[in-house]
């Protein structure tokens, strides 16, 4: 099929779509590369242009353009899933386990933790739904695993962290005099897009009075899961706020004689004493 209706082109866009319809489709593969190293953020429909592109071509190819084509369709997924995610539609991240939440994260890997169930170094989906953070094993078919739940209640902290985005490889640079200069640069920025890999490194913490545990997901950068979660913090702010309002709790006796001291209703000394006390309670 040939690409010309639909998205509003970009100059980018604009060439690999030419090149795609002129039969080029090592071209097409060349512009696309450099369109996703060049260019941070790109619109969800134009990436999702580039995934159908690349679907075409690898319907065309064979061996190792074929291996290639795929290489750099798994990319332009990646891309389309983060920024899918960024827009606010977290299903993309559920699709291949059957669970329910507001984010769900399949396949997280277990860095470390005690107390709360998984071990280092096993594979977890993850879900946080509406009351809890659900974790469930990755397992073959057929298989049944019980839930291990956290109530939001019970967490003393959750942190979504780790370095994200980050790529390695490539550092080809081109030279030569004229011409030479031209397919030199040319042929080293082809170098880097074929070399440089991108990965996505998140970090979750979840901490609660008995127990902590580290996931990590490659799936969507830090500060797309953040945002997505963002009804989650919201939840767990109030819920530590009311624990510290609380007049059985020993924050929230402290907040008020605190304020007490604060209002010249008792002195220093008062406050001290009834803070030692409360504080030998918890020893």
């Amino acid at each position: 099929m040939d690409y010309e209706e639909g998205v509003n082109p970009t100059p980018q866009l604009e060439r690999a779509r030419e090149a795609f319809n002129k039969g080029q489709l090592w071209r097409t593969r060349e512009l696309i590369t450099t369109a996703l190293i060049r260019h941070k953020s790109i619109s969800l429909a134009e990436l999702e242009e580039y995934q159908s592109i690349l679907a075409d071509i690898g319907t065309r190819t064979t061996g190792a353009d074929q291996a290639n084509c795929a290489r750099l369709a798994a990319k332009v997924t990646a891309r389309v899933t983060a920024r899918r995610v960024e827009l606010g539609d977290t299903s993309v991240l559920g699709n291949e386990v059957d669970m329910e939440g507001l984010v769900v994260l399949p396949g997280c890997l277990v860095l470390g933790g005690h107390g709360l169930g998984p071990r280092d170094g096993e594979t977890w989906h993850v879900a946080f739904t509406e009351q809890a953070l659900v974790l469930r094993q990755a397992a073959a078919a057929g298989d049944s695993l019980e839930d291990h739940r956290v109530g939001y209640d019970d967490m003393t902290l959750l942190d979504v962290g780790g370095p994200g985005e980050t790529s390695t490889g490539g550092g080809f640079i081109g030279g030569g005099i004229g011409g030479g200069f031209a397919t030199g640069m040319m042929a080293a920025a082809i170098a880097n897009a074929l070399t440089t890999k991108t990965s996505i490194d998140t970090v979750i913490t979840v901490q609660t009075r008995t127990g902590e545990l580290f996931l990590h997901t490659s799936r969507v950068r830090p500060d797309a899961l953040r945002l997505s979660l963002s009804p989650i913090f919201t939840k767990l702010r109030a819920l530590h706020e009311s624990r510290d309002d609380d007049p059985s709790s020993v924050a929230g006796q402290l907040s008020r004689m605190a304020e007490l001291l604060e209002k010249g209703l008792i002195d220093e000394d008062e406050f001290q004493r009834v803070k030692a006390d409360l504080l030998a309670r918890l020893g």
